[in-house]
C-alpha cells in the first residue's frame, strides 16, 4: 500500500518536475520571445522616429512647394498682365506704324507735287526765257532793218551825184555788207550768228563712269567724265558747277536707281532749289528734272541724292 503511494507520488512528483521544466523552457522561450520583442519595439521605435523626421521633412518639402506654387502663380499673374501690356504696345506701336506710313506716303505725295510744281515754274520760266530771248531777237532784227534801211536811203541819196554806170555796183556791193556784217553798231550781232564765238558761252554735260553702290541717306554725287565743259566752270573733283557769270542758266539731270526710290536735289549754295523723284518701291526707275534758275557770279550748283533703301544708281 505504501509502496504503491510511494510511486504514485514518485510519478506525480515526475509529472510535476516535467511540467516544471516545460514551464521554465515556455519560460525561457518567452523571456527570449520578450528580448527578440524588445528588439523589434527598439527598431520600430528607431523606424518611427525616421520615418517621422521623414514626414516632418516631406511637410517642410510641401510647405516649400506650396511656396513656390504661389509665386509661380504670381508669376504667371505677371506675366498675363505684362503680355496684355505688350498686347496694347503692339496695338500701339501698329498705329504708330500706320501713321508713320501714311505720314510717309503723304509726305511722297508732296514730294512729288513738289516736284510737278518746280516742273511746272521750270518750265513757266523757260517758256518765259524763250519769249524774252525771241523779242530780244526780233527787237536786234528790227534795229539791224531800220540800221539797214536808213544806211541804204543816204547812200542812195548820194549816189544822185555819182554816174549812172556805177550805180548798180554801188548798191549790190552794200548789200553784201549788209547781210554779212550790217552796220558798224550790229556788226558783232551779225558775226556770232554767221561764225560762232564760245567766249562768253557756258555749258557743261557730265556723266557717271561708275555706280553709286549701298546708299544710304544721303550723298552728293559726283559725275566724273565730262562730255562737254564749254567754260570750264564744272569740276569732276567736287561734282559742282560753280556760275562764272551771272545770269538764266537750265539745269537737268536724270538718274537711274535699282529696287526702292529716291529724291534728287538740285541744290544751290546749300539749298534745294529743283527735285525729281526716282524709281519706285520694289522696281527700278528713272527720275529727270529740269530747271531754269537766276544765278549770280559764284554760286554753286550740285546733285543730292536723298535715298529710301535705294542699292545703287
Amino acid at each position: 500500500m505504501n509502496s504503491e503511494v510511494i510511486l504514485d507520488l514518485e510519478k506525480r512528483l515526475f509529472a510535476i518536475e516535467n511540467l516544471h521544466y516545460e514551464d521554465t523552457i515556455h519560460i525561457t522561450n518567452i523571456e527570449k520571445q520578450r528580448e527578440i520583442d524588445q528588439s523589434r519595439i527598439v527598431d520600430l521605435q528607431k523606424q518611427q522616429k525616421t520615418h517621422q523626421s521623414r514626414i516632418t521633412h516631406l511637410e517642410k518639402q510641401e510647405r516649400t512647394c506650396q511656396c513656390r506654387i504661389a509665386d509661380l502663380e504670381k508669376q504667371r499673374e505677371t506675366d498675363q498682365s505684362h503680355f496684355a501690356d505688350l498686347k496694347n504696345q503692339q496695338r500701339i506701336d501698329e498705329t504708330i506704324i500706320a501713321d508713320l506710313v501714311e505720314q510717309q506716303q503723304q509726305s511722297d505725295q508732296r514730294h512729288i507735287s513738289n516736284s510737278e510744281n518746280h516742273r511746272v515754274d521750270n518750265q513757266s520760266l523757260i517758256n518765259r526765257a524763250y519769249r524774252q530771248q525771241y523779242r530780244q531777237k526780233v527787237l536786234s532784227l528790227h534795229n539791224i532793218t531800220t540800221a539797214a534801211s536808213a544806211d541804204n536811203a543816204t547812200r542812195m541819196a548820194d549816189e544822185r551825184s555819182f554816174p549812172t554806170g556805177n550805180k548798180e555796183a554801188t548798191i549790190g556791193h552794200d548789200i553784201l555788207n549788209f547781210g554779212l556784217f550790217s552796220s558798224e553798231k550790229n556788226k558783232q550781232g551779225i558775226k556770232k550768228r554767221v561764225s560762232p564765238d564760245y567766249e562768253d558761252m557756258v555749258a557743261f554735260y557730265a556723266v557717271l563712269s561708275r555706280d553709286y553702290n549701298n546708299m544710304g541717306g544721303t550723298a552728293d554725287l559726283r559725275f566724273d567724265r565730262i562730255v562737254t565743259n564749254i567754260g570750264n566752270s564744272y569740276s569732276t573733283n567736287t561734282g559742282v558747277f560753280t556760275c562764272p557769270l551771272a545770269g538764266i542758266y537750265v539745269f537737268s539731270w536724270t538718274i537711274h536707281d535699282t529696287v526702292s526710290y529716291a529724291y534728287a536735289d538740285l541744290v544751290k549754295n546749300g539749298a534745294s532749289v529743283g527735285i525729281s523723284f526716282i524709281g519706285d518701291s520694289s522696281f527700278s526707275g528713272v527720275g529727270t528734272g529740269l530747271s531754269v534758275l537766276l544765278l549770280e557770279k559764284g554760286d554753286e550748283i550740285f546733285i543730292r541724292i536723298s535715298s529710301h533703301g535705294v542699292n545703287g544708281i
